[in-house]
């Protein structure tokens, strides 16, 4: 089921909540996409860059027989650097946040760039691997491509991006049927395998050495439960929202709570917003402590996950 909340939509005549009349520029101000709650419903699909109309060469490349570098914009944080050596085009995918660098394909010099597009594969919204449809050849001693080139066979290359290292794999086109279907579903089992942990462990040793230097200063907040809150939560700075929920087992006389701590609209340009899950009890001496704490992030669009998760954001 889709649900769309839409902005300025309606024309209501009177005190009518109803309408069937509509403005044209109305904008959609959120679309909520409702499926059966599991991950492997969520679709895989692709886009592509072409990697000869996508493309360009700074000026000054090449000069005096200098090496060539090409770029071609991707989706989210990636390009594709294409660039020479002596014996062959190297194709990698480049991170502009990062310093990691995906090899996809080493290729003969004269590789016909024309018509050739490099495939990007999604899952929740952020791409994870990479195909590209290119030769294998004879190489030489050095291990390098052989010239005159000999072509020994036609592939699809499949491989994983940063975090998804594990998908590798080479497509043989003359021997596969339905290629690009294998090539794909390679990429999506690849990304199945993958275990996102939901939440990363902080070491509650950190917060509890604050709280019982306090105590040993005789600070009154250490016995204070809404003390300890307020001060694991820290300055409201650096965000736009906070929001801070506290649950306990029962309505009084409880010794232990939860406490969740959500900072959303950061002022970072990779992480949206961060959840911490504090598990706090009050010791013999009165004292509350943290018991546990747990982490997770959510991306801003376009630098990786949209759920929480602690899978870094790129």
């Amino acid at each position: 089921a889709i649900t769309m909340r839409i902005e300025g939509a309606g024309i209501f005549e009177g005190s009518s909540r109803k309408t069937a009349k509509y403005r044209s520029g109305a904008k959609i101000r959120s679309l909520i996409i409702n499926g059966d709650g599991t991950e492997t419903n969520v679709a895989f699909y692709s886009s592509y860059t072409d990697l000869e109309k996508d493309c360009k060469t700074p000026e000054g490349q090449g000069a005096n027989g200098g090496h060539v570098s090409t770029y071609c914009e991707g989706p989210e944080n990636y390009r594709v650097h294409m660039y020479d050596s002596a014996k062959y085009l190297e194709i990698t995918v480049k991170s502009t946040v990062s310093r990691k660098d995906i090899s996809v394909t080493r290729q003969a010099l004269d590789f016909n760039l024309k018509g050739r597009k490099l495939e990007w594969r999604y899952k929740n919204g952020y791409s994870f691997a990479v195909i590209l449809r290119g030769n294998t050849y004879k190489n030489g001693e050095d291990g390098l491509i052989k010239y005159p080139k000999e072509i020994t066979g036609e592939y699809l290359f499949v491989r994983g991006l940063p975090g998804f290292e594990a998908i590798n794999a080479d497509v043989n086109l003359r021997t596969t049927k339905f290629a690009n279907e294998e090539a794909r579903k390679i990429a999506s089992e690849g990304y199945v395998k993958v275990k996102f942990p939901s939440v990363f462990e902080i070491d509650a040793g950190d917060y509890n050495e604050m709280i019982l230097l306090a105590a040993r200063k005789g600070e009154a907040w250490v016995k204070s439960a809404m003390g300890v809150v307020m001060k694991l939560a820290g300055e409201f700075e650096d965000t736009k929202n906070r929001k801070i929920l506290l649950e306990a087992p029962f309505a009084d006389g409880y010794d232990e709570f939860t406490m969740t701590l959500v900072n959303d609209g950061l002022a970072d340009d990779s992480v949206r917003t961060q959840k911490t899950v504090f598990k706090i009890k009050k010791n013999s001496d009165g004292i509350w402590m943290v018991t546990s704490a747990l982490r997770s992030w959510r991306c801003w669009e376009g630098r990786g996950h949209q759920d929480f998760s602690a899978v870094m954001c790129s």
